[in-house]
């Protein structure tokens, strides 16, 4: 999740909007008042507000999508509501909001001086590479191949 967390929401396959029907709350039916389900309409029994192959997204996301939908339907995962969270690859956070209410700051305690430069490795490697650069300059300025 973490490399999908650190890309943009149209890079890492994320929709902006939930995935499931809104009316019958991803159920696919909604109940009669005695409890005999009912076919929901909005979205044909199937509980997604949009089908699956027809998303503006990658084939990889759309895997990555249908995983999470068909694994949130499993009683194992029931308590996970990934079916719910299909959209955002099943993380539940604010990963594509661009809402300040949802940032978070980081606070670093301390600060520590730890040098200025490059090491004394660095330099020298630095140098050879600037000194050949140099001579082969010096070579092609003077006539050479």
């Amino acid at each position: 999740m973490a490399k999908y967390a650190t890309k943009s929401a149209d890079a890492s396959g994320a929709l902006d909007r939930a995935l499931f029907c809104r009316p019958c709350q991803g159920r696919g039916a909604t109940l009669l008042p005695h409890g005999t389900p009912l076919p929901c309409t909005a979205c044909d029994g199937t509980g997604q507000a949009r089908p699956l192959p027809r998303l503006a997204v990658a084939r990889h996301g759309r895997q990555m999508i249908r995983t999470c939908w068909e694994l949130g339907k499993l009683p194992e995962f029931a308590n996970l509501k990934l079916w719910k969270w299909a959209h955002m690859l099943g993380f539940r956070g604010h990963l594509s909001t661009k809402s300040r209410r949802y940032s978070t700051t980081l606070v670093v305690g301390h600060w520590a001086y730890l040098g200025t430069g490059y090491s004394p490795g660095a330099t020298l490697l630095g140098t050879a590479v600037w000194h050949r650069r140099e001579l082969a300059r010096q070579f092609i300025a003077e006539g050479g191949y």
